[in-house]
């Protein structure tokens, strides 16, 4: 709040009763309602996930992956979850040898 009257802003002068009796008078009954409850869920996607996963790809795994996730409507994190879950059952599945790239 300015110190100076004269030169308070608009803002710094705000007289709350005379905005009621205004609003009143022009048909408004309560201007100052309480504000609706905040939605329990702030964004589309609340999953209890917090670690960041970063990694080189081709970018044809990368589009590949990305179309996954449209094709579903998935978050990454949720496409990541079902790939491990998947490659998990299928290694339980198949004996591949363990180290570095395969043929593709």
């Amino acid at each position: 709040m300015s110190q100076n009257p004269e030169r308070a802003r608009p803002s710094d002068r705000l007289n709350v009763a005379g905005m009621r009796e205004v609003l009143t008078a022009h048909g408004y009954s309560e201007p100052f309602t309480a504000a609706p409850a905040p939605s329990p869920l702030l964004g589309p996607w609340r999953t209890g996930r917090t670690q960041q996963f970063n990694m080189k790809a081709s970018p044809d795994t990368v589009q590949r992956f990305a179309a996954i996730c449209r094709a579903y409507n998935w978050p990454s994190g949720l496409t990541l979850q079902h790939a491990v879950l998947a490659l998990e059952e299928k290694l339980a599945q198949v004996r591949l040898t363990k180290g570095r790239d395969l043929e593709p």
